[in-house]
């Protein structure tokens, strides 16, 4: 089991990662390997504990002891629009989820996405979640459910303790915590809106365009036009004043890195939308060729230069089509460059490409001060192995 502690001080709910990549092959597997890196990346920048292993039952039960919510997600599942789906999580005592209506197999959870109150787990004696067995015939107590459904006919939006003891052919995953949670009266509902749009499963019968759709539009169409980050707040151990600010294409983003310091600005991005959101710039992608953004940046005043490499190794438009194993090294041929060149830059980034796998530990922002991050250094998660 891998436990990937928040970039900053942990809170009361934990993301639970269950290494589910056996079930993809070919282009579909890579995808979900790397979006899965990304999200341990992503999900501990935002202040939760990352679990990874392939039992969801260990993970639940060893979660119980220290947070009072697991939200439970397949390798394949990304959080998408930022913090959205933990920011308007509702506060609940039971299980949220999608819940499936098997019809002649008792109800289930889908296993791309779940939360569960571990106060109330513990109490019922850590239940297993329960696997999918076919043509197992038992008997439960039928719940009663919703009337109308989220969409078809078989996701309700909410599941009640029932009455009447029923026979059921097949067991779906998930049927044991259902039953277990509905036999004390604990709720089991579905999540609303906001938490089903603000992520993205791929299903495991089709790889989906969705990963593709999203690089090219993140190249070609989005432009971000709000800070992202502690903008102001970065390390710099010079007091001189900065006179060059080398920068994404986002004007919001540069002004408050400089925090009303009057200096000349130097935009680069691999989108040419977003620099001509600002008034142009150097069409570079540093990702890929690092040595692109040396040639941009002045050299006559290097405690007065600032290099703001956001989080370009480690960005959700691109980070699902290209591997942890890639990225980190691009990053670190980034920092040898810039060592051997510009060792007195201060140089800022948002994420580094494999942070929360490696835990993050604050630099002072000199080039020279900089990490290189090898891969065998890595608490690779088990779909590495």
């Amino acid at each position: 089991m891998n436990i990937y502690r928040a970039k900053f001080k942990s809170k009361d709910l934990c993301v639970l990662v269950v290494d589910d990549t056996d079930k993809y092959n070919g282009m579909a597997k890579e995808i979900v390997k790397n979006r899965a890196d990304y999200t341990i990346t992503n999900v501990t920048g935002m202040g939760y504990d990352v679990w990874v292993d392939t039992n969801v039952d260990k993970m639940l039960q060893s979660a119980a002891n220290n947070y009072t919510y697991a939200v439970v997600i397949s390798a394949a599942t990304e959080f998408t629009q930022g913090e959205t789906f933990f920011a308007h999580h509702p506060v609940f005592d039971g299980i949220l989820g999608h819940i499936l209506d098997g019809g002649d197999a008792y109800y289930g959870l889908h296993y791309q996405c779940y939360s569960v109150n571990l106060k109330n787990y513990k109490k019922l004696g850590s239940p297993a979640v329960g696997q999918d067995q076919p043509f197992a015939t038992h008997k439960q107590i039928a719940p009663f459910r919703s009337h109308d459904n989220l969409h078809d006919d078989y996701l309700p939006y909410w599941i009640n303790m029932g009455t009447m003891q029923v026979s059921y052919k097949h067991k779906i995953h998930g049927w044991n915590l259902i039953s277990s949670f509905l036999s004390v009266d604990l709720p089991v509902e579905a999540y609303g809106e906001i938490q089903r749009n603000s992520k993205h499963y791929i299903y495991r019968e089709e790889l989906d365009s969705y990963a593709f759709q999203k690089y090219n539009y993140c190249l070609t169409q989005h432009v971000h036009t709000k800070a992202t980050g502690q903008a102001a707040k970065y390390p710099r151990k010079y007091n001189t004043p900065i006179k060059y600010l080398i920068t994404i294409a986002n004007q919001d983003a540069a002004q408050k890195r400089l925090n009303g310091q009057d200096a000349e600005i130097i935009y680069y991005d691999y989108n040419q939308r977003a620099l001509d959101t600002v008034g142009g710039g150097h069409l570079i992608d540093p990702l890929h060729s690092p040595e692109d953004l040396l040639e941009i940046i002045p050299t006559d005043d290097p405690h007065g230069t600032v290099v703001d490499l956001s989080n370009i190794f480690a960005y959700e438009g691109s980070a699902a089509m290209l591997p942890l194993k890639y990225r980190l090294q691009q990053e670190n041929k980034l920092i040898n460059l810039l060592q051997e060149h510009l060792p007195h830059v201060t140089a800022i980034f948002d994420k580094r490409a494999a942070e929360g796998i490696y835990k993050w530990k604050p630099e002072t922002g000199t080039v020279k001060d900089l990490r290189i991050i090898n891969w065998e250094d890595l608490d690779l998660p088990s779909w590495h192995r």
